[in-house]
């Protein structure tokens, strides 16, 4: 097995694995509402929410969290950047992005998983426009290495969408750009290499597999659970890979114990660097 555990904390729903410039990686167990930062061989538990947590994003003096009701500052006022909705709408944050500009895209997605009830939004200087509406699992996305283009996946089409940034209208020019079998899992988090190589967890397929820039896949590491949520690129671009326990039974978490887990893939193995990251701008 190439994929190393480096943090055996059984995770209801690992997800969210980010890249911060001083090349930690922030990731969580949403369902839990738990935070964690990797850095140097260390995995430090950061804040803990009483709500689901989706991911923590780079910000300018203090990280950006995506949570329950808001997108908001991780300090101590806890300032909101974005409103996702009230306990009402039955929504939660889903994955994000910074762009270059220092705007952030955010998912939405029902807490049932209702069909069309997703949306992808985009934040700058305190407006939300919406991207896309009538998604279902608003997942994955991540800048492209030409900073100019964001790659996206509406989980249940098992398809990887492109979009131009335009520096008004956000994301634009939404069109295909790969198509994954349905056998090798459903498209979770994404992370970007500076070759353009877009790396894909499978949920249900055990697997990261790479998606080259022409579209076609030409790599899949295995990760030893049946659930892989996230990956990111560490300071020494080893890939850090998220991973969940709570969709599987007694009999497979048995099979599985470490199922949950934080893992590790060594530079060497996938023999890429990671794509730049971006830090969200103060409002």
């Amino acid at each position: 097995m190439v994929a190393d555990l480096i943090a055996d904390g059984g995770a209801k729903l690992g997800e969210g694995a980010t890249s911060f410039p001083d090349g930690s990686v922030w990731w969580v167990d949403l369902l839990a509402g738990r935070t964690y930062r990797w850095h140097d061989g260390v995995n430090q538990e950061g804040p803990v929410f009483s709500h689901e947590v989706a991911k923590v994003l780079p910000g300018e003096g203090q990280p950006v969290l995506i949570g329950r009701e808001y997108v908001e500052y991780l300090g101590p006022e806890r300032q909101p950047i974005a409103c996702i909705g009230d306990a009402a709408t039955h929504l939660r944050g889903s994955d994000s992005t910074v762009l270059p500009d220092g705007s952030i895209v955010f998912g939405v997605v029902d807490l049932d998983l209702t069909p069309g009830r997703g949306a992808l939004r985009w934040s700058r200087g305190g407006q939300v426009q919406t991207v896309v509406d009538q998604a279902t699992i608003p997942n994955g996305i991540a800048v492209m290495p030409d900073s100019r283009t964001v790659v996206w996946t509406d989980s249940p089409t098992n398809r990887l969408d492109l979009f131009d940034i335009d520096d008004v209208a956000g994301l634009v020019n939404r069109r295909p750009f790969a198509y994954i079998p349905s056998e090798l899992g459903v498209p979770d988090g994404v992370c970007v290499d500076i070759e353009g190589g877009v790396w894909v967890a499978m949920w249900g397929g055990g697997c990261v597999i790479r998606v080259a820039k022409e579209g076609r896949i030409d790599s899949r590491i295995q990760i030893g659970v049946p659930h892989v949520t996230s990956c990111a690129f560490d300071a020494d671009d080893a890939l850090i890979v998220t991973t969940a326990s709570v969709a599987l039974s007694p009999l497979e978490r048995r099979k599985f114990p470490h199922a949950g887990g934080l893992f590790r893939v060594d530079e060497s193995v996938h023999r890429v660097r990671g794509a730049r990251t971006f830090v969200a701008s103060n409002p």
